[in-house]
């Protein structure tokens, strides 16, 4: 069973594609839980980016994992409109 279910809002982050800000739970469990949550979202076509500074976003490049060695917590998942 996994550990980390969508349960209703599945259609909705496929269809309406929401600006999500969510906390990475890196040090716990080498980020197990929120590694799953993150790789749904990029099932669902979403990018993942940290905030710099300056407050601009600074896409996550390479595999998804790279998200809990960069050793910060928040960060902003969004889909590239075409």
């Amino acid at each position: 069973m996994k550990k980390w279910q969508l349960r209703g809002g599945e259609n909705f982050l496929k269809n309406e594609s929401p600006i999500i800000a969510m906390e990475i739970w890196s040090q716990k469990n080498n980020g197990e839980i929120s590694m799953e949550a993150v790789e749904k979202l990029k099932d669902y076509g979403y990018r993942s980016y940290f905030i710099n500074r300056d407050g601009t976003l600074k896409e996550v490049e390479g595999d998804s994992l790279k998200i809990i060695t960069l050793n910060l917590d928040n960060f902003i998942f969004k889909k590239i409109q075409s």
